[in-house]
């Protein structure tokens, strides 16, 4: 629910001019389920409070608890006292503090992303909202795309597709694995420790053959490698 002061002059104009100032927001924790990495509520607040200080705004934000939903109110003050609110309302997956306080959490830093314009990449609601990794905005999707893979990846996927070139069964899958890894923001050291990176390290290995001579036939991958990378 989007609310504002009868005029919005004044806080349009100091917004405009918060905005330009606005720095991004690091993405500082990880969500270990989906080795995808997020920017905390900490971090957000990091990139915008000094921009909205010198420009005479200022947000609170107003938890309540509804039929068993969460809301946080957010509001966007200025000193002429104009002000911009919206609301997040979510239901927790657990009904008890901890569940209750990871909701809180997350409908503070979207609401105050929402607020203040600042763009949003990842998603990690599946930590209050018990859903798997959302959509990212377009904004995300373009930086997920520029993502270059580290000297390590790079090779490794350079490996792999030579292997598929070769016709070894599920190169081709290592490879979109890896590259998917990349855009998701994972490291370059811990996507080369990931069972695709190893299998794709034992298929490029020359093994022996009854004579004694090396061949790069490469093996089945094992078992428990799924494509998408994980280790």
């Amino acid at each position: 629910m989007f609310e504002h002061s009868d005029t919005l002059a004044k806080i349009a104009t100091a917004l405009a001019a918060a905005q330009p100032q606005f720095g991004s927001a690091i993405k500082d924790s990880e969500n270990p389920h989906f080795r995808s990495r997020f920017a905390t509520l900490a971090s957000v607040w990091d990139a915008i409070r000094e921009p909205l200080s010198a420009n005479g705004l200022s947000v609170t934000q107003l938890p309540g608890h509804d039929d068993g939903r969460i809301t946080v109110r957010t509001v966007l003050l200025h000193t002429s006292g104009e002000w911009i609110a919206c609301s997040v309302s979510l239901r927790p997956v657990k009904d008890d503090p901890q569940g209750v306080g990871s909701a809180i959490t997350y409908g503070r830093r979207y609401g105050l992303e929402a607020v203040t314009g600042i763009p949003r990449e990842d998603d990690d609601g599946e930590s209050s909202m018990g859903r798997g990794p959302g959509r990212r905005s377009n904004g995300g999707a373009l930086a997920a795309a520029q993502r270059k893979p580290g000297p390590k990846t790079a090779s490794l996927i350079s490996k792999a597709r030579a292997l598929a070139d070769k016709g070894v069964g599920r190169a081709g899958e290592a490879a979109r694995a890896l590259q998917r890894d990349v855009a998701s923001g994972i490291s370059d050291d811990d996507i080369a420790a990931s069972a695709a990176a190893g299998w794709v390290r034992d298929q490029s290995m020359p093994t022996s053959d009854g004579d004694g001579q090396l061949t790069d036939d490469g093996h089945e991958p094992p078992d428990d490698w799924q494509p998408g990378g994980g280790s």
